[in-house]
């Protein structure tokens, strides 16, 4: 089966959310929301954390953090060419590979690091990441879980298993772990963005708007803040403030079946 079919029962409804997120080839599914920024903040971008002590991995997470893994990816392979039993930089690398969607090799990636440092939080969390980028939602879950169970102050590994929960259908616990992300890191803005769209799809909206609008407000916000904060207006059937957002990003048609597949996700 493939893996689209084999997502639990709740994951369809938030379909059009999974293919921005995973991008996931599913045959027979279509995309209505192409071009939509994928809603959930934290799979783009892993890091919360100190910048790494190592220059090359300081340019990789910079790299990945503006939005380019590929050049991430040379300068840890690079880095890898000349040391490849470095756990760092092989995580480093699984990081690179899930922002260019190639979850398999990213999951490989992480496993080696793993190997060779069973201790690393990065590769413990890239695992769930990489599982997350194939549809294994509950995959995912489990290895965030295993992180909280030793490192229970990881804001990163509560906001990924929120991300897990989310895509499950189980919103109140996702919101439950965003909060908890929220309350060990309290600027980590990704877990602020996943609540306010968390709320948005378990049917408050308008708990959604309150949180996004500040956020999309910042002239530095993200495309994806808009997107997020367009999902929750449809939601509160406010189609036509929802696609005024998205007409920032995208055409008037585009914009259309965007907002359609919004509210197709109310409860």
């Amino acid at each position: 089966m493939s893996k689209c079919r084999d997502m639990p029962f709740n994951t369809w409804r938030l379909a059009p959310l999974i293919l921005l997120m995973a991008n996931a080839s599913c045959a027979g599914m279509s995309n209505p929301l192409a071009g939509v920024s994928n809603p959930f903040a934290g799979m783009s971008n892993p890091f919360h954390t100190a910048p790494a002590p190592n220059p090359g991995l300081r340019l990789a997470q910079a790299a990945i953090s503006s939005g380019s893994p590929d050049t991430a990816l040379q300068v840890v392979q690079s880095m890898l060419a000349k040391n490849p039993a470095d756990s760092e930089a092989l995580a480093a690398q699984g990081d690179a590979l899930v922002a260019l969607n190639r979850g398999d090799e990213a999951e490989a990636s992480f496993a080696k690091a793993l190997k060779i440092d069973p201790a690393s939080l990065a590769a413990r969390i890239g695992i769930g990441r990489a599982r997350l980028l194939a549809g294994d939602a509950q995959g995912a879950e489990s290895a965030f879980r295993l992180v909280i169970a030793s490192q229970a102050q990881d804001a990163r590994a509560y906001n990924n298993l929120g991300i897990a929960l989310d895509l499950q259908g189980r919103h109140r616990p996702a919101q439950a772990a965003y909060r908890e992300a929220l309350a060990n890191a309290p600027d980590m803005a990704g877990a602020r963005v996943n609540l306010g769209l968390s709320l948005a799809l378990s049917g408050d909206p308008n708990g959604s708007i309150g949180i996004l609008r500040p956020l999309a407000a910042d002239p530095q916000s993200s495309v994806r803040v808009r997107h997020d904060l367009a999902v929750a207006f449809a939601m509160a059937g406010d189609g036509a403030q929802a696609s005024l957002l998205l007409e920032r990003d995208m055409d008037k048609s585009q914009a259309k079946i965007a907002v359609a597949g919004f509210q197709a996700l109310r409860p």
